[in-house]
């Protein structure tokens, strides 16, 4: 899993003008605005 995790982070960081999205910042905008993360499965 981690090796995989690594290999996203290391395509991700070869894009130009690639966002890179931590949960904190993902935990931030929940915080904010939670309905835009409803599911149906909650």
């Amino acid at each position: 899993m981690i090796p995989l995790l690594e290999e996203f982070i290391q395509y991700v960081k070869g894009h130009e003008n690639a966002r890179f999205t931590t949960l904190e910042t993902i935990a931030e905008t929940y915080k904010d605005d939670p309905s835009g993360y409803e599911s149906d499965y909650v």
